[in-house]
């Protein structure tokens, strides 16, 4: 079973270790490309006119805040610098190891 979705508290975190054969993979990718992802996908609303300041100011909000400190609790780190094939073939190549 797979999950795929953003762990942003602690008592998620705990949550996910405490399966048996859990494995919580952080990825991240350098602020200003995330901004400029961000902006381009346009999923929520205010997100079409949000400037680079107002991005950073979101970063620290409560919410956004833990996640690089629960990122170093990981079982595994993947950057996601490069194009959307890249990343594709870095996730293939983990769960190849994994299965």
């Amino acid at each position: 079973k797979i999950n795929c979705d953003g762990k942003r508290r602690e008592p998620e975190l705990k949550l996910v270790k405490e399966k048996k054969g859990s494995l919580l993979i952080y990825i991240t990718a350098d602020q200003k490309l995330r901004y400029e992802r961000l902006k381009k996908r346009s999923e929520k609303i205010g997100e079409t006119g949000l400037t680079y300041e107002q991005f950073l100011a979101e970063e620290k909000s409560k919410a956004e805040v833990n996640i690089p400190t629960l990122g170093k609790k990981a079982d595994l780190n993947l950057e996601n610098n490069d194009s959307l094939e890249e990343f594709k073939s870095k996730i293939k190549q983990v769960l190849a190891e994994l299965l």
